[in-house]
């Protein structure tokens, strides 16, 4: 979750169950240009709120007022800011609060043809950002280098750079540092699913035809 201020952005999505009708988001109000150009699918949406605190009470504030049974809330606790979840308790008090976490990761792992293809593109272009930075990085490259180069290959390729593990000759280490990579040194690095293995003057081969990479 990103810091705005001295709060969270935190995004409320509301989904009764069997109530698709009642479903309704809550969000930061810069959102709401993004509502004005493309609707959100909800036939509720909210985005007037600044931080944590305050997005939950609007989510409560329509729980209570939308003639929802409030008996159980399941919400992914691992993402949930401490204040946030306090201030759902404290407005919904007889309501049981479960963990949905294991439940909506299960259903993400479903699916549809467009994130499939999302997925593969996604994963395709970090692939040829890997491959260009390997163009461009000749003996006595440091790790920190490496990386940055990645990194710009990757914003270049319309892509979010989140981190790169990476580690050179015999050392296990796998933050970018100052250490170089030399002559014959086998080079590791990891970007979120994606593994590429390579040594100097002997690449191992594009991971999508059959290299050393997956």
């Amino acid at each position: 979750m990103d810091a705005i201020g001295i709060s969270r952005y935190l995004p409320v999505v509301v989904y009764p169950k069997g109530r698709p009708e009642k479903a309704a988001y809550f969000g930061h109000r810069l959102e709401g240009f993004q509502k004005e150009v493309k609707p959100f699918w909800t036939p509720e949406a909210q985005t007037n709120s600044s931080g944590a605190l305050d997005t939950m009470k609007r989510a409560t504030d329509y729980l209570q007022s939308a003639g929802v049974p409030a008996k159980r809330i399941a919400i992914e606790t691992t993402f949930m800011p401490m204040d946030a979840g306090l201030a759902l308790q404290k407005a919904l008090p007889n309501a049981e609060i479960k963990d949905a976490l294991v439940l909506l990761e299960r259903q993400r792992l479903r699916k549809s043809p467009d994130e499939l293809n999302m997925l593969r593109t996604s994963s395709e272009k970090v692939i040829d950002a890997m491959l260009a930075t390997i163009a461009q990085s000749g003996p006595g490259t440091t790790k920190a280098e490496f990386t940055e180069t990645l990194r710009r290959e990757e914003v270049n390729r319309g892509l979010t750079f989140e981190y790169c593990l990476i580690a050179a000759g015999t050392s296990h280490n796998r933050a970018p540092s100052p250490q170089r990579w030399e002559k014959g040194d086998v080079l590791s690095s990891t970007l979120g699913e994606l593994s590429w293995l390579h040594r100097r003057s002997r690449p191992h081969g594009d991971p999508r035809r059959g290299g050393r990479g997956a």
